[in-house]
């Protein structure tokens, strides 16, 4: 086998292995612990946010009600919104006081434990192995993106047939999205990186207890130094979430098409260009010289214009702290 098939000799096309700009460095006991200890201010955030403002003690007993229920994912919200307003309000703290009902002493107390606390969490949580295969480094979707969203192709509402659709219809979605399928035997390309696609058959053995039973997909991309990565999914049938140049076995992926990955299946490679490509709604903007930007429809145009909901400038601009 060649080394330029693997990919061994590397590819300076291909994005860099930095797991530490992916995964999170904050636990959900981290998170839960930081609910605790600014539990009055995160209320503020989240009740202005989500009801009016000022927020009635109404609005404060059901927002604590919430928060309480799932800490984490609350907490999580709040650490955008409160992000986002300060972006927004390009520093002016005193308009961010006035926008959650807090005092400016309030304000300059936490922002910096948001700021800090929001980039710890890098985009684990908001991405997928799709997402990270595409090197789309976004905070606008928790749990990441779908293909062929970008390009419009409803690959959900098609797929849900026999395996062999299945794989039909992926192959579709990633097209749609821009990138180009360049088969089982795909050669290193100037200005493109490889991306190994796979399904995973339905389960039909019922003996086969604790794997998912549904078809699905996954995505490992070419690196710069000639491995290979992947983007976990976060449940446990497939993994921490985590990004690793690891397949199951724990051994370091060369050789995409030979890794042990589950009951997933390799069935062919794309090729993404250098730097990749924005996947997911497409009323994010067009950030990569790649990549679709599709006319938008009034209800995107609304998105676009009034949600910007995870900040690039934060999440891009300002560097993660050790």
């Amino acid at each position: 086998m060649s080394s330029s098939q693997t990919g061994s000799s590397g590819n300076p096309s291909a994005p860099a292995y930095e797991p530490e700009a992916w995964n999170s460095r904050v636990s959900n006991a981290d998170l839960t612990a930081f609910s605790q200890a600014n539990r009055e201010t995160l209320l503020r955030v989240l009740a202005s946010t989500e009801y009016r403002h000022p927020a009635t003690e109404s609005d404060m007993r059901m927002t604590a009600h919430r928060l309480d229920r799932a800490p984490v994912e609350r907490t999580q919200d709040a650490l955008v919104q409160f992000n986002q307003a300060v972006e927004q309000s390009k520093g002016d703290l005193d308009k961010v006081a006035a926008q959650f009902g807090m005092t400016r002493a309030e304000v300059d107390r936490f922002e910096p434990l948001a700021r800090e606390t929001y980039l710890a969490q890098g985009f684990q949580d908001y991405a997928n192995c799709y997402s990270y295969a595409m090197n789309d480094m976004d905070r606008y979707r928790h749990g990441g993106d779908v293909p062929g969203e970008r390009g419009r192709f409803d690959f959900s509402s098609r797929s849900d047939r026999d395996y062999k659709t299945f794989q039909q219809e992926l192959v579709k979605a990633i097209e749609a999205d821009g990138a180009m399928i360049g088969g089982a035997n795909a050669q290193p390309l100037e200005g493109y990186y490889r991306v190994a696609v796979y399904t995973r058959p339905p389960l039909t053995d019922a003996r086969q207890q604790g794997d998912a039973p549904a078809m699905d997909y996954h995505f490992v991309r070419e690196n710069t130094d000639g491995t290979w990565s992947q983007k976990e999914g976060a449940h446990p049938q497939s993994g921490s979430g985590r990004v690793t140049n690891r397949d199951d076995t724990g051994a370091v992926i060369t050789d995409p098409r030979t890794a042990t990955l589950g009951r997933y299946e390799f069935l062919t490679y794309a090729y993404v260009p250098q730097g990749g490509l924005d996947v997911g709604p497409p009323y994010e903007p067009k950030t990569k010289p790649g990549s679709l930007d599709l006319p938008l429809r009034p209800e995107e145009d609304w998105m676009r214009r009034s949600s910007d909901p995870y900040t690039e400038t934060v999440s891009r601009g300002t560097p993660l702290r050790p």
